[in-house]
């Protein structure tokens, strides 16, 4: 199941909040985009980490979404980003 499917069931039928979320899909920007909406079930003070962050798309979708309350924290090269939701 593609993380598009994955979020539609979730949001309608579960709604649960995590604590903590990691991210490791495709890299297109439609793919990119799909995965960076779980921050909607990401509990204030929650932490999402994405995985193959060489990818140009993510840093794009987290632009797009700057008024999503992440806070980058930390990196390790090009492969790993790991953020913080402080707010929303």
């Amino acid at each position: 199941m593609k993380s598009k499917d994955a979020f539609i069931f979730w949001d309608k039928y579960i709604k649960k909040e995590f604590d903590f979320i990691f991210l490791d899909g495709y890299h297109e920007y439609d793919d990119v985009n799909n995965d960076y909406k779980w921050i909607k079930f990401l509990k204030k003070g929650g932490y999402i980490v994405f995985h193959d962050t060489v990818c140009p798309q993510l840093d794009l979708v987290i632009k797009q979404n700057e008024d999503q309350g992440l806070k980058f924290i930390s990196g390790f090269g090009n492969s790993i980003k790991t953020f913080r939701k402080d707010f929303k």
